[in-house]
């Protein structure tokens, strides 16, 4: 087993999504910067992190940084001002870059209350920031990267009132966008527990999201963890991985846990214990091949939709209410867009992504537990961090279109 942890640690190992996002974020900037004076949003690690990492690459590095919270004192040998303090700059020498962190909402919109236009804003997301996302540094046997909250792959959010009524329990599913954790933006899975107590409803959120899961994952994950808790309703709210899933045909093993398994099998260090069971031999069986089944060749546009339908029908079996959520897209919105959003929207890639949110549509227009809701950011772009992922003001967008459909499901 030693040498077998070794080689899943290797393969974890090499998955660092605070270190790849903050490259990214670096290279995206030193192309725009060009003769700009940049000034960096946040005081905190996330922004020195950035900050050092622009030096190293050639760049002169931030002029100041700007926060709401500690200013006047220096970080990182710079100066922290108030946001007020960019009103003295000329905006057309100036790149101001907001990096994801538990404040960075309020910054932005210290800046648009100022009168600053979204396009003159260039928002990152920082995934695993520390302070952020919390790291997905457990291995699921079945799930693949996970971690451990409130209980493994889950956290609770519950009022802790002294209400004496039966809770509703609600489970929650997707991935990253529904993640309890991610870039420490309050989420929808909470806003909407928020929604329920003000309500009077008595109910615990089981928020089940997790960076980088698709929909092949939320269905395992219903059938072997949801079913059990015999919840009072299942929410999903998903799309985005399945329409970013890159080619395969087994999409229930993802690339990782393939290698896993092969790097294992290549070794030598998985054999057959019970091949020669029934011989009276104490040979052990060497493996020489790993499958992850039978090839699928559903389009792409079906994956999500099909898993949703699985999902559907185990939860109709154990008599759970479901409804899942097509979730919205920079690719696919309508509305002012930051400037990051744009140059997104102009990838190669981005035609693709449309296209697919589009069949996904088409295939759902009928099916009455999934509702699309790709146009809840038409109009406001601007809370978003990336492509997908919200900033606070977007998650209560996105638990305000879900509530009603909720508390529909749990009476």
């Amino acid at each position: 087993m030693g040498k077998l942890n070794q080689i899943a640690g290797d393969i974890l190992g090499r998955v660092n999504p605070e270190a790849a996002q903050q490259l990214i974020t670096a290279r995206h900037i030193k192309r725009e910067l060009g003769n700009k004076k940049l000034i960096l949003c946040g005081s905190d690690d996330t922004a020195v992190n950035l900050d050092k990492r622009l030096v190293s690459m050639g760049c002169a590095g931030a002029a100041y940084y700007i926060d709401t919270e500690n200013p006047g004192v220096k970080v990182n040998g710079r100066d922290v001002r108030t946001v007020e303090s960019v009103m003295y700059e000329n905006t057309d020498d100036i790149y101001i870059a907001l990096i994801a962190s538990n404040r960075m909402h309020r910054i932005l919109g210290a800046l648009l209350e100022l009168g600053f236009e979204p396009e003159q804003l260039h928002v990152f997301c920082n995934a695993n920031i520390p302070g952020g996302s919390r790291l997905l540094d457990v291995y699921d046997v079945n799930l693949g990267f996970t971690r451990i909250d409130d209980i493994p792959g889950f956290t609770i959010f519950d009022s802790n009132t002294d209400d004496s009524r039966p809770k509703k329990i609600i489970v929650t599913l997707g991935g990253s966008t529904t993640d309890a954790t991610f870039a420490n933006v309050m989420s929808w899975s909470e806003i909407m527990q928020h929604r329920l107590t003000d309500r009077g409803i008595n109910a615990v959120v089981y928020c089940g999201g997790i960076a980088a899961a698709n929909s092949t994952q939320e269905l395992i994950k219903c059938i072997r963890d949801v079913i059990p808790m015999n919840p009072d309703a299942v929410i999903s709210y998903s799309g985005i991985n399945d329409i970013k899933m890159l080619e395969s045909s087994t999409p229930f093993v993802l690339d990782y846990q393939k290698e896993i398994a092969d790097r294992s099998v290549d070794a030598g260090l998985v054999v057959n214990n019970k091949a020669y069971r029934n011989t009276g031999s104490d040979s052990k069986l060497t493996l020489k091949a790993v499958t992850a089944g039978l090839e699928n060749k559903k389009p792409y546009s079906r994956y999500w939709v099909d898993n949703i339908r699985m999902m559907h029908a185990v939860c109709e079996e154990f008599g759970i209410p479901f409804h899942a959520f097509l979730q919205p897209n920079a690719y696919a919105g309508k509305g002012g867009q930051i400037s990051f959003h744009r140059e997104l929207l102009e990838d190669a890639a981005a035609q693709h992504y449309r296209q697919l949110t589009e069949e996904m549509k088409e295939l759902i227009k009928d099916i009455d537990y999934i509702t699309d809701i790709t146009d809840a950011m038409d109009g406001n772009m601007k809370w978003y961090m990336d492509d997908c992922h919200l900033l606070e003001p977007g998650n209560r967008i996105i638990a305000d279109r879900i509530l009603p459909v909720t508390i529909e499901l749990v009476g």
